[in-house]
């Protein structure tokens, strides 16, 4: 009979040795379901419910604006963006 209580107490230890597994296991298993749909949200940006022709003409766009500020860096650089201060007659 002692040995009848002792097993029986073994597999009740091993049911809440499983039970606690598995209660861990599903604590883990959401928090990773919870970071991969952070990170994906993260990587999606706010930009969920633009088409792909918005997307082109706004990448036209800041190619257009990046392409005159540099060109507007340029010139000053060269000073091509003022008058000369040289005469504009010839001199004998």
């Amino acid at each position: 009979m002692g040995d009848t209580m002792k097993s029986i107490d073994r597999i009740e230890s091993c049911n809440l040795k499983i039970k606690k597994t598995s209660t861990t296991s599903k604590l883990c298993l959401w928090v990773v379901v919870l970071l991969l749909s952070v990170i994906c949200l993260a990587a999606s940006g706010c930009r969920a419910g633009e088409t792909a022709q918005e997307s082109r003409l706004r990448h036209k766009r800041i190619l257009r604006v990046n392409t005159s500020l540099l060109l507007e860096d340029i010139d000053r650089f060269l000073m091509l963006d003022k008058p000369s201060g040289l005469s504009g007659h010839r001199l004998p």
